[in-house]
């Protein structure tokens, strides 16, 4: 299986390298922060979600240790009423006393147990490794499509990603009050619908290294091209609840427009995928995906990844901007891409290592 991988450099200047294995790194990330225009989207962006402070309260609901890991089942609290169950995965015994963090974000009709493996890996490597079950996922389950339905009609909640992005945040507001974190070495990956969370996530500068798999595509260029069709057809009856609601006859680009932007204020009109990517140079980035994937259309992505190529060109973080694209690929996460993944974590949050 080949893979086309690409720094921001070469992405702009040719569509043809290919790696077979392995991953070749250089250079390190231009240490300066991103530019007030920049920051100015970033801060908009997350101003978006704000809701009130609550207590995180946590509760360590069991826990158990083998192989040289300690997993734990946590909850805490993200805002009121509402729990966020954690996996949490440490190291049993290292001279570390400070860990860098990966977060786990899954995917549709997944679950946090579904990278335990993941955790366990991480946390054997030196990391302290967590994922989290999104809104109706996992121990938390419901009827996502009707609350997708219920939120369009009343705004009341935000199921689709945004509540989940939020309560990933109030997840690094915990990981940052344990003694075992470096709250400076926090990393986030996700996949398909954990990718879409993964990069809202990644407008808190808190962020520091981001792997979106099966996820990054210009969202406007899905609504100019309808090349939303398979992200539609995975929930189709919550799209096809807001087409009833707007008295619409089918699943238009203006349903699908409409649909996003009141479970996603703003998205894509003003905060598109690229958009928040790009504004985050020069922190490291590794896009994984397939060129033949439905969810995340290669010529959207392709859209994406100029915009993001060249904010990080201009900021002079070039080695820091990776994609990694699998050639007759569709939407699934490889073992290739899985060892590539490890490897950019590994690189940019445990430096000599």
């Amino acid at each position: 299986m080949k893979h086309l991988l690409h720094s921001a450099s070469r992405l702009l200047a040719s569509t043809t390298a290919l790696v077979v294995a392995g991953l070749l790194f250089c250079g390190t990330p231009n240490a300066g922060s991103q530019p007030a225009a920049n920051q100015k989207l970033l801060a908009a962006f997350r101003k978006e979600f704000k809701r009130p402070a609550v207590a995180l309260s946590p509760q360590v609901i069991s826990g158990r240790e083998g192989n040289g890991v300690r997993f734990e089942k946590i909850t805490i609290s993200s805002e009121d009423g509402v729990r966020v169950p954690i996996l949490l995965a440490t190291p049993v015994s290292s001279a570390v006393k400070r860990h860098p963090v990966v977060i786990c974000l899954h995917g549709l009709g997944g679950n946090k147990e579904g990278f335990t493996g993941d955790l366990e890996e991480y946390a054997r490597l030196g990391f302290v490794a967590c994922a989290l079950d999104a809104r109706y996922h996992g121990e938390r389950s419901g009827d996502l499509s009707k609350a997708m339905v219920e939120a369009f009609r009343t705004s009341k909640e935000h199921p689709y990603l945004w509540d989940t992005a939020w309560d990933t945040w109030k997840t690094i507001d915990y990981l940052e009050t344990r003694t075992d974190v470096d709250k400076k070495r926090i990393g986030v990956m996700g996949i398909s619908l954990g990718g879409h969370t993964a990069w809202m996530v990644s407008a808190d500068p808190r962020v520091k290294v981001l792997v979106p798999c099966l996820s990054v595509c210009s969202w406007r260029w899905q609504l100019a091209n309808m090349g939303y069709k398979q992200r539609v057809a995975n929930l189709q009856s919550a799209f096809n609840g807001v087409r009833d609601a707007m008295g619409e006859k089918e699943v238009s680009p203006a349903v699908v427009a409409a649909a996003w932007d009141k479970w996603m204020p703003g998205v894509p009109s003003k905060y598109d995928c690229q958009d928040i990517l790009a504004a985050r140079a020069p922190l490291p980035l590794l896009v994984i995906g397939g060129d033949e994937d439905p969810v995340a259309p290669i010529k959207g992505a392709k859209v994406a990844f100029e915009v993001i190529g060249n904010a990080y060109q201009q900021q002079h973080g070039s080695d820091a901007f990776q994609t990694m694209i699998t050639e007759h690929s569709g939407h699934t996460v490889t073992s290739e891409h899985h060892r590539a993944l490890v490897a950019w974590f590994t690189r940019w949050l445990q430096p000599g290592k």
